[in-house]
């Protein structure tokens, strides 16, 4: 039986309760009209319909649904014959016939959308249910057939198309503040000496304090010649004001620069997407450099774009052959795209280089001169996405995309969930003090990480790069790299992998891949060579002896060791059982070599599902035959971070011997007590504290207001780092002028007071206003979300809300007894929300998917809800999440993480 959602219910036999179930309602397809739209397209154009699961997609659907709607109880019974949806108390039985084909899911999606419609009395638009639903429904396609809402399909136009009105400059939110990313060059900002991390305090005397990062960048752009004023704060210097003109802002995503390497003149082209001018803007950069003897093209972080963009790329460098096989489910029938014959750079020696975000497009040209034998690929494996997608529109500015094909590289070569190996891969290795060690190669992300990723195997080829090797990469890796991938600096100096194509590309006159590749070897083990004494030389200085292993052959070594280990707290120096939130501790991995013969460049690589200390690296480098050595890495647990346990594992590898050692160590992490946090609070317009007004602690128009907060913490653990901050919920018109305020330490049991303020314009249309109350603490993530709502009128009545003067402090949640792992299918959770005032419901999340769902009865205040339920576990973690909501939508969380059985089917 499929449970998506399980319910408590009282006093009721069996599976469903049919004593309060309705006849199933007439389908409004007025409801699903961008389901309908979407399942058309579905049908009609994704690209192997044997992937299509009709079921298997309108479950997903319902569960994004549910995900959408917290009221909203969706259960399939064990023959999937029939849905029950449940809307607060009102059940609903909808018929399920079996499901030919997608179409076939529509009448009881509309059935179960016009019940909704019906019942439903929240916040949750039309439009919003029916954007989740398909969201949900594409998830069970692939990975890149998904829903982008208005918003975003507004901005994937707009960074395709290449061009917009604005002043050219990439802005993001740093230390939450409004922040220049980078200006672009020969843009209006550029001109005005905009530079990086200037703070843009207002857009036309709007202050963006708490503003979204979505609302400012609409602010910013507009039409072309139109005027925006801008309110800049720099580093030891007044804010000060500059009015800027919109101009067309064209984003390049070709940056060139010539390079004269020993007499040769290379050209670089670094792209970092395909966009539509992508392919003319590197045919004029190129022009512009005249003559030259190679071309680099930098494909590194480059995610892909637009397809037709790739391949008039790739066809520059090639007079003939094969660029791109396209096939449907069927592989008999493909469809091929051939070079064009007669082009001009079909002579000088090219390299590609790419690295782990070079995806898609990027492939198709990396894919197309590799196996054309026109260009040497250097760098890493590539991401792996060998799929085709298409955009389609539907109502209200939101499009779905979808798969309409697998592409095959010349050779018929696919490189799905598998990625493109570079002839020569170059691994950077970092080695730092107080930094991790970073000597062994991690496990690629890529396209095979991703749910539902398709697959290709009859066409897959493993293949291996010709050469490969390490250098010692002494960049910052803390570095902020926004800045760079949008003003695309070319510096070879500072760009290892880029030098090592320089030095390559001086050695070879023929313009085939091999002939690159014959010529470089030479250079290429003379460079390995020196960068593994380099390497050498960085361990040396941390006292770790990283000598080669003798060349000649000896016995094979079968590894043996006698290990221990502990951890203790970095501070105080005891040793400790778990790892508590919020803890700086030292792991300590102490072996003896058992294996009868002296081994070389030993290291322990930590294997775990807690990415805090998954790939860590244990360095211990020579150990004689006999020999004791401990190695440590450092751990520093988040103050939020939940419960984690499992036996960890870590491998042992050598240099001089080919097996591995694997020992396994347990590992707890416990949650950290949290502080919790609530507020009052009234509104001051009397003249104080920057307030203005008519001095009855009242919202009217033409008022600048006080937010008099009282912030208080209810709980024994402390608060570290409280801040408090506002914003303007959606379609208030509210100038904040003081959004944000510090409130630092918030011990057990005390209450601070902070002081925010807002201005409502004389002209407001509105007749009450909105305002998101944020209150956290930065350390532990504890804290509230709140929205006020306040009439406006100097008139005090009861749709004030919350009340001035009313405390108000999210539920607690409680559980029985902390598990931290099991063998078994469910884990069976007991526990109770407590709240001051009146609980609301309480829900419980399983990676993400709601599994249960309790109401509070209405007839009663309910100040406390017990729970008890069967959790389906899977293999591995199982993160959980318990949320309580009490009448006011104020939610109270309970974080778990619960190892589950070794095989959960």
């Amino acid at each position: 039986m499929l449970v998506l959602i399980l319910v408590l219910k009282t006093g009721v036999t069996g599976l469903f309760n049919l004593s309060q179930s309705m006849p199933p309602p007439i389908p409004d397809y007025n409801t699903i009209r961008q389901i309908t739209r979407s399942v058309s397209l579905i049908q009609r154009h994704y690209y192997d319909p044997q992937r299509i699961n009709p079921l298997k997609m309108l479950q997903s659907g319902l569960m994004a649904l549910s995900q959408q709607i917290p009221e909203l109880i969706v259960k399939f019974s064990d023959e999937n014959d029939k849905i029950e949806i449940k809307v607060g108390n009102t059940i609903q039985m909808i018929p399920l016939e079996k499901a030919n084909r997608l179409y076939d899911i529509l009448k009881p999606t509309a059935q179960i959308f016009t019940f909704v419609a019906k019942i439903y009395q929240g916040e949750i638009e039309p439009d919003k249910r029916e954007y989740a639903f398909i969201n949900g429904m594409l998830e069970k396609l692939d990975p890149h057939s998904n829903f982008l809402a208005p918003e975003i399909f507004k901005e994937f136009k707009t960074q395709t198309e290449g061009e917009y009105g604005g002043i050219g400059i990439v802005v993001g939110i740093k230390e939450d503040d409004l922040t220049v990313i980078a200006p672009i060059e020969d843009t209006p900002s550029m001109k005005l000496g905009i530079k990086a991390e200037d703070k843009i305090l207002e857009i036309d005397h709007i202050p963006t304090i708490n503003m979204p990062l979505s609302e400012a960048v609409e602010k910013l752009r507009g039409k072309v010649g139109s005027l925006v004023t801008l309110t800049l704060k720099r580093k030891d210097k007044d804010p000060w004001e500059v009015t800027i003109t919109r101009e067309k802002i064209i984003i390049q995503s070709v940056k060139s620069k010539m390079v004269i390497k020993d007499k040769k003149r290379i050209a670089i082209l670094r792209v970092r997407s395909f966009q539509e001018d992508t392919f003319e803007d590197m045919a004029k950069a190129l022009e512009t450099m005249g003559i030259f003897d190679g071309v680099i093209l930098d494909l590194r972080d480059n995610p892909g774009g637009l397809l037709d963009q790739s391949l008039e790329m790739a066809d520059l460098f090639l007079k003939q052959g094969d660029l791109l096989y396209t096939v449907g489910a069927d592989p008999a029938k493909q469809e091929v795209t051939k070079a064009t014959p007669g082009n001009e750079f079909g002579n000088q020696p090219v390299v590609v280089l790419v690295n782990q975000g070079s995806a898609s497009a990027s492939e198709i040209v990396a894919g197309a001169l590799k196996n054309n034998d026109r260009a040497l690929v250097i760098g890493a494996q590539t991401f792996g996405k060998g799929s085709v997608q298409s955009l389609f529109s539907l109502a209200n500015g939101a499009a779905i995309k979808i798969t309409i094909a697998q592409y095959l590289t010349p050779g018929h070569i696919s490189i799905q969930a598998v990625g493109i190996t570079p002839d020569i891969r170059i691994v950077p290795t970092r080695i730092m003090k107080n930094q991790p060690f970073d000597l062994w190669d991690d496990e690629n992300y890529g396209e095979k990480n991703l749910d539902e990723h398709l697959e290709n195997s009859k066409f897959l080829v493993q293949e291996k790069p010709s050469f490969q090797y390490r250098y010692l990469d002494t960049t910052n890796p803390d570095q902020d790299q926004k800045e760079s991938e949008y003003t695309a600096t070319i510096n070879e100096a500072k760009d290892y992998v880029l030098s090592v194509a320089l030095n390559l590309m001086t050695r070879s006159h023929l313009g085939t891949r091999n002939d690159l590749l014959e010529k470089a070897i030479p250079w290429l083990t003379s460079e390995n060579k020196n960068q593994d004494k380099q390497i050498t030389r960085a361990l040396n200085e941390q006292k770790i002896d990283w000598s080669e292993p003798p060349s000649e052959t000896t016995k094979p070594i079968q590894l043996k060791f006698v290990t221990t280990s502990e951890v203790i707290d970095k501070a105080t120096n005891i040793p400790l059982g778990k790892l508590i939130g919020g803890t700086e501790a030292i792991w300590k991995l102490k072996i003896t070599n058992q294996s009868g013969a002296d081994l070389y460049r030993v290291i322990g690589v930590v294997k775990s599902e807690n990415p805090i200390i998954n790939q860590k690296e244990f360095v211990f480098g020579y150990l004689s035959n006999g020999e004791t050595r401990e190695a440590v890495v450092n751990i520093k647990t988040p103050d939020d971070f939940s419960d984690f346990d499992e036996p960890t594992q870590i491998e042992i590898h050598t240099a001089n011997a080919p097996n591995t050692y694997q020992i396994t160590k347990p590992m707890m992490f416990v949650e950290k007590n949290k502080a919790h946090l609530g507020y009052s609070y009234t509104l001051i317009d009397d003249g104080t504290l920057g307030s203005k007004g008519n001095g009855n602690g009242l919202p009217e128009k033409g008022e600048t207001l006080v937010l008099n907060l009282h912030v208080f913490n209810q709980g024994q653990e402390n608060a570290q780092d409280v801040l408090a901050n506002i914003k303007n919920s959606e379609g208030t018109e509210i100038i904040i002028k003081e959004g944000r305020a510090l409130i630092g330490k918030l011990e057990g049991d005390q209450e601070k007071q902070a002081h925010l303020s807002f201005v409502i314009p004389s002209n407001s249309s509105k007749d009450e206003i909105k305002i998101d109350l944020g209150i956290m603490d930065k350390k532990s993530k504890a804290g509230l979300v709140d929205s006020l709502t306040l009439p406006l009128g100097g008139v005090k009545t009861i749709k004030i809300d919350p009340p001035f003067g009313d405390k108000q402090l999210p539920p607690v949640v409680q559980i029985k007894e902390r598990i931290l792992s099991s063998d078994q299918k469910f884990l069976k959770l007991t526990g109770q929300a407590i709240d001051e005032k009146a609980l609301e419901d309480v829900m419980i999340f399983v990676g993400g998917k709601k599994v249960y769902y309790q109401a509070a009865p209405h007839e009663q205040t309910n100040k406390i809800l017990s729970f008890t339920t069967d959790i389906p576990l899977d293999a591995g973690s199982n993160f959980i999440s318990i949320q309580a909501r009490d009448e006011r939508k104020l939610i109270g969380h309970k974080f778990l993480s619960v190892m589950g059985p070794k095989d959960s089917k």
